[in-house]
């Protein structure tokens, strides 16, 4: 199993219009991606400009054939102009 962090930024103002995208994308990866196994989306209480997701894939092969969907891809195309700074993705595994 393969854990990825995702942390997005939105522009100050642009934050409603981000949050839209990435529920959006928790729908299509719920319905469409059964290799991956949790993929929650968080919203920062300190800052709320900050989105986090938590994923959970089979494998990184699961996780590199989400980034090839089209509705991962239309999210980036979508989100492109409402983010701050690009998305910072973290690699992880279960230690315990």
């Amino acid at each position: 199993m393969i854990i990825v962090t995702a942390l997005w930024k939105s522009k100050l103002g642009k934050e409603a219009d981000l949050e839209k995208y990435l529920k959006q994308t928790v729908t299509e990866v719920t319905k469409h991606e059964p290799k991956c196994l949790q993929y929650t989306l968080h919203g920062s209480l300190e800052d709320p400009t900050r989105f986090f997701f938590y994923e959970q894939y089979v494998d990184k092969t699961s996780f590199e054939a989400h980034k090839r969907t089209g509705h991962f891809k239309q999210l980036l195309a979508a989100t492109e102009k409402l983010v701050a700074e690009p998305v910072q993705i973290g690699f992880y595994e279960i230690i315990e």
